[in-house]
C-alpha cells in the first residue's frame, strides 16, 4: 500500500524508498554511463594532430552549408505541416 508523506514523496508502507533516492539512482547511472567510456587505456590519437585547422573562411562556409541545409529541411516541413493543417496559428 501506498502512502503518502508531509513531503512530496511516494513510499510502500514499511520501506523508506522515497522520490530522492530514485532521483538520486538515476543520476548516479546517467554519471557512470556518461563517464565510464572516457576511461580508457590513456592512448591517444594522433590523427587529429596530423588534420590541419580550417582557416576563418573555410569554417564559416561550412557552418553557413550547415545551417543552409538545416533552412532548406525546417522550409520543408513547415510547408508539409501547412498543407496538412492549414496555415493558421495554433490556439
Amino acid at each position: 500500500m501506498l502512502e503518502r508523506s508531509g513531503h512530496s514523496s511516494v513510499r510502500c508502507r514499511g520501506g523508506s524508498r522515497t522520490r530522492l533516492t530514485d532521483v538520486i539512482a538515476v543520476a548516479a547511472i546517467w554519471v557512470i554511463a556518461v563517464v565510464a567510456p572516457g576511461c580508457g587505456s590513456g592512448k591517444h590519437s594522433t590523427s587529429a594532430a596530423t588534420t590541419p585547422a580550417l582557416s576563418k573562411a573555410q569554417f564559416l562556409a561550412q557552418g553557413n552549408a550547415i545551417c543552409a541545409r538545416g533552412n532548406a529541411r525546417l522550409l520543408a516541413t513547415r510547408k508539409a505541416l501547412e498543407k496538412t493543417v492549414g496555415n493558421h496559428a495554433p490556439t
